[in-house]
């Protein structure tokens, strides 16, 4: 997309970037999930250790969707959410009916105004016992475009 700047006309083109994320892992109640980088358009990918994704300044829009089997008991649900530098943001995600919820993403939009901040799936809670992963099926979406 391009702009005229505001600040003289100066024209400025801006890019919308986006890494796709498999997530999978067995955590334990506030512990993190493993986060694998599959495919991204960020001019720089964004760097990934087991549970953590490090983040450049931008602006970004992330979604979580899992997939989950529950062989033997319907009651078997995750509830997560996103946290940045340390502390969780967004809105919680849960998997189906989760404490009889609806089914939602995890959801969060946040701007990283300069340096790098660490970005994590974090397990909040775990309804009668732990769902299954369908790995394949369980992903984090990231959009940034420059500041």
């Amino acid at each position: 997309m391009t702009y005229i700047d505001d600040r003289g006309g100066t024209i400025q083109t801006k890019a919308l970037e986006i890494a796709e994320f498999t997530v999978s892992g067995n955590p334990t109640t506030n512990q993190y999930f493993t986060l694998t980088l599959e495919d991204d358009t960020f001019g720089s990918s964004p760097s990934v250790t087991t549970d953590t994704i490090t983040l450049s300044a931008g602006h970004y829009k992330c979604s979580c969707f899992f997939a989950v089997s529950k062989p033997g008991n319907g009651a078997k649900n995750y509830k997560y959410q996103l946290e940045l530098d340390g502390s969780l943001t967004g809105f919680v995600g849960q998997t189906k009916s989760y404490l009889n919820t609806n089914i939602d993403s995890s959801d969060a939009v946040f701007s990283i105004l300069s340096g790098t901040k660490p970005l994590k799936l974090k397990l909040l809670a775990i309804e009668v016992s732990a769902p299954t992963i369908l790995t394949g099926e369980c992903k984090l979406w990231i959009w940034r475009s420059d500041l």
